[in-house]
């Protein structure tokens, strides 16, 4: 906190996130430190934040949500959360996830695209290669088109392109 205050980043529209897989810090940062930096709730596919009774799923649920707005800017769940992958490893089909987060006024940059085969849905990779690349970029247009705000990537070129082509 000192750093971002040091450098003029404790601020609404500061360009940069603070972070955490755990609801409890955020809300800690948020009430008791009054940061104002946007901050973003990392989640899970499963489990819950460390010592908190509350799993992420019941986080992102539409009360979870509600709930979540009062201090947070966003959210960082896993892609998974947002379109599920069906047993055959192919995308299923888009989750409520982004709907009910933007009704909370919160945005979604899931986490993690990358462009390897072993990481693409199956529907997405291309060749027996699992360190060869695939359809990232058609990947991350499916995405962007259901209506996530941002996305993590490892590979920042194919992410800017993605967006310019969703």
């Amino acid at each position: 906190m000192d750093t971002l205050r040091r450098h003029g980043l404790d601020r609404g529209d500061a360009p940069v996130f603070v972070q955490s897989f755990e609801a409890a810090n955020l809300r800690q940062l948020h009430t008791q430190f009054k940061l104002r930096t946007p901050k973003v709730f990392l989640t899970g596919v499963a489990g819950g934040p460390f010592n908190d009774p509350t799993s992420y799923a019941d986080y992102l649920t539409p009360a979870g949500l509600a709930e979540l707005s009062g201090f947070l800017r966003g959210l960082g769940p896993d892609k998974n959360q947002i379109i599920p992958r069906l047993p055959n490893g192919t995308l299923g089909t888009p989750s409520a996830l982004v709907a009910n987060a933007h009704a909370a006024g919160l945005v979604l940059h899931p986490y993690t695209f990358r462009a390897e085969n072993q990481f693409l849905p199956a529907d997405y990779a291309v060749g027996a290669d699992p360190n060869a690349y695939g359809r990232a970029i058609d990947e991350q247009i499916t995405f962007l088109q259901a209506g996530i705000d941002g996305l993590f990537t490892d590979q920042a070129d194919i992410g800017v392109l993605s967006r310019s082509l969703a």
